[in-house]
Order: C-alpha cells, then structure tokens, then sequence
C-alpha cells in the first residue's frame, strides 16, 4: 500500500492531528489524557500510540505525519 493510502492524518503537531480527525473512525477520545485543568499530555497520548505499534507518529519538515503501519 502507498504511503498516501495509509495516511490516517498529518498536521502541524499532535493536537492539529486530532482536531481533524475527530469524529471519524481514526479519531481517539482525549479526554483519557486530560488533567485537572484540563490540558491534554499530548506527550503521554503520543506515546500510547507508539506504544500500540499499529501506526506510527512521524516528524517531517512540514509537519507531522500519523501513518497506518498495520
């Protein structure tokens, strides 16, 4: 598959990324990353994305780019 095929979403960072994505399939709920003030830990939501090894979170000099690695 084409990497423009398995594009999940692209952005200037990590909260642009989710902004356009929500409501759609691809999209993860923030609230699990919120704290009491309720700032989202962008670092801690990027790291479980990471962490679950289906896609991949990856830095270009436009932006960021979350790609489908499944």
């Amino acid at each position: 598959m084409e990497l423009h095929e398995r594009l999940i979403g692209y952005g200037d960072g990590l909260a642009e990324i989710m902004r356009s994505l929500d409501g759609s399939p691809q999209g993860w709920g923030v609230e699990a990353y919120r704290d009491s003030s309720g700032a989202v830990n962008w670092v801690a939501m990027q790291g479980d994305i990471h962490k679950a090894g289906m896609s991949m979170l990856r830095q270009t000099p436009y932006g960021l780019v979350w790609v489908d690695e499944g």
